[in-house]
């Protein structure tokens, strides 16, 4: 017979908790980083969900856009078909910014400061690249997937030049 733990229900509960905690956090922040994409018309007919509503200039639209995302996953149902694809963003995301603070180390860029003690941009490079091999080990054709997209969206973004020199804070 097994034992159980008196920590069972404090793990249950922080695994709980760390979920809606993140999940949350993508809910709020993506439609705020999408309604500052969508103000830089860095993309053609995105526009709209780039208005604001209200005195903190909230991203009603792009919100009502991640719930109808949201629910669509929802209802697909599987979790392991979902899964996947959504880590290997996430992954891209964190190599591309891990390979975003590389290349401003080598390129000494004047702006580029870090103040951690134990800063060095060789890590940020290794991190990219675990990143990347991590996508592979996930899933590779999601990981495929992701990098064409991420390329297709860079290279447009090279072509047209949009004059992002408005781009907004939040």
């Amino acid at each position: 017979m097994e034992k159980i733990s008196a920590w069972g229900p404090i793990v249950t509960g922080g695994i709980f908790a760390a979920t809606l905690s993140s999940a949350l956090a993508s809910f709020v922040g993506a439609p705020k980083t999408f309604q500052a994409v969508c103000k830089d018309n860095i993309f053609p007919g995105i526009s709209f969900f780039g208005k604001g509503i209200g005195p903190g200039d909230e991203p009603r639209r792009a919100y009502i856009l991640s719930f109808a995302i949201a629910a669509g996953f929802i209802a697909i149902g599987e979790l392991n078909i979902i899964a996947p694809v959504i880590s290997n963003f996430f992954l891209m995301s964190y190599a591309l910014i891990n390979y975003a603070v590389f290349a401003a180390s080598l390129g000494r860029s004047p702006g580029w400061r870090p103040s951690f003690k134990y800063y060095n941009m060789w890590v940020s490079l290794a991190g990219a690249l675990v990143c990347v091999a991590i996508m592979f080990l996930i899933n590779w054709w999601a990981a495929l997937v992701t990098i064409v997209i991420v390329i297709a969206l860079y290279m447009y973004v090279d072509y047209k030049k949009p004059d992002v020199s408005s781009s907004y804070i939040f």
